[in-house]
């Protein structure tokens, strides 16, 4: 049965991600593959993901679909430079050596245990999750924001990168409930989002250069109608 997402979905939108499934499946590789969803905030990193993965299952191959954002630092440790740093908002946001530890080293090495969540950022506390073993069949879909920092770059098979404008992800921000519930007012989140998210966008732009050094850069400034640049 195709998952209703898969139902809903523009015709450009899934030529474009067949593409990406068969780009994945020609990667020729003797373990696990490893999948980035990189772009800013508000990007669509997750809707994509989502549908990727759906599409991959398809084709009978397990597929593991993870966030960073539950690798999230605690918030003490996020705000530690101020709710308004930019750097904050780069370097402390996640906890990338636990990232490494539960998720990504199990499946670069293509053996042992793994875990897909660590942190609840909304509720400020560590989370228990189930650990699961590493197939050398699977395919691990990562999303998130600062996927190619340094620390993180050569783990991925293959790299998107979702490339959206400010002004976009901006609107997007403000209609999304989950930041009405975190920062508060329509002003209040375009404040932090000048302030923070969008200058700690920047310095990751500068350090890592994502939208270069991606495999496939992707426009979705329209969620129906994305195309590779």
């Amino acid at each position: 049965m195709r998952p209703k997402n898969l139902k809903r979905m523009s015709n450009q939108r899934k030529i474009l991600l067949d593409q990406i499934v068969d780009r994945i499946y020609s990667i020729q590789k003797d373990g696990p593959l490893l999948v980035a969803v990189d772009g800013v905030d508000a990007a669509g990193k997750s809707y994509f993901a989502q549908a990727l993965r759906d599409l991959l299952m398809m084709r009978e191959r397990p597929v593991i679909l993870a966030s960073v954002d539950d690798f999230h630092n605690p918030a003490a440790v996020r705000y530690v430079k101020g709710k308004d740093s930019p750097e904050g908002f780069y370097f402390d946001s996640y906890n990338y050596p636990l990232l490494q530890e539960y998720l990504l080293n199990p499946f670069k090495k293509g053996q042992g245990f793994y875990k897909t969540v660590a942190y609840d950022c909304d509720n400020d506390c560590p989370v228990q999750c189930d650990v699961k073993e590493v197939s050398a069949n699977d395919i691990l879909v990562m999303e998130g924001i600062f996927l190619q920092r340094p620390s993180l770059e050569a783990y991925w098979d293959l790299k998107l990168f979702l490339e959206v404008s400010f002004e976009t992800t901006q609107t997007r921000n403000i209609k999304r409930a989950r930041d009405i519930a975190r920062i508060g007012t329509v002003d209040q989140i375009k404040d932090r989002y000048f302030k923070r998210y969008m200058p700690g966008q920047q310095l990751y732009f500068k350090e890592a250069s994502p939208q270069r050094n991606a495999d496939i850069l992707i426009d979705n400034n329209d969620y129906n109608a994305p195309f590779v640049i």
